[in-house]
């Protein structure tokens, strides 16, 4: 099965902008919400399962998490 969730997290990988957040489409310039969102569900899900998930990727995308909240906080104002 961690073979199976590799594939996964690599083509993820692919999805992964700088900001942390992921796209829809590879080749996109910034992540989307939903997909991000989604996404960082899966990976944390797939660690507390106990399969290996690349720390970088969980660490950048909290980031982005993190800012989509702040965001929205601020824009409740």
């Amino acid at each position: 099965m961690q073979t199976r969730i590799n594939a996964v997290i690599s083509l993820l990988r692919n999805r992964q902008r700088s900001s942390g957040g992921f796209c829809f489409w590879p080749g996109a310039d910034e992540g989307a919400a939903f997909p991000s969102l989604y996404v960082m569900h899966f990976l944390i899900e797939c660690r507390q399962l106990g399969f290996t998930v690349p720390r970088d990727m969980l660490s950048r995308g909290e980031v982005y998490l993190r800012d989509f909240g702040y965001r929205q906080a601020n824009g409740l104002r």
